[in-house]
């Protein structure tokens, strides 16, 4: 399976939606960071600190988080 992203810099936006998606496959548990860093291009540690930040922000962030319930439930695991 291909990477996510090749690039090394991507936008605001898209870097929301990138670190959304990996905020979900890393709290279902069914992947390793080092595989979910693997898909989107990125190491294991840096997929930790996108995880702390995303749980931070989804704390704080109604829009953000409103966008991940979206995004969860239109996701069956």
């Amino acid at each position: 399976m291909k990477s996510a992203y090749t690039a090394k810099r991507i936008g605001a936006d898209n870097k929301d939606k990138r670190d959304l998606l990996i905020y979900l496959f890393w709290k279902t548990g069914l992947v390793s960071n080092r595989e979910i860093g693997t898909r989107f291009g990125l190491t294991y540690s840096a997929v930790s600190q996108r995880v702390k930040m995303m749980t931070s922000r989804l704390s704080v962030e109604k829009g953000l988080r409103n966008q991940y319930i979206m995004l969860k439930s239109q996701i069956k695991v």
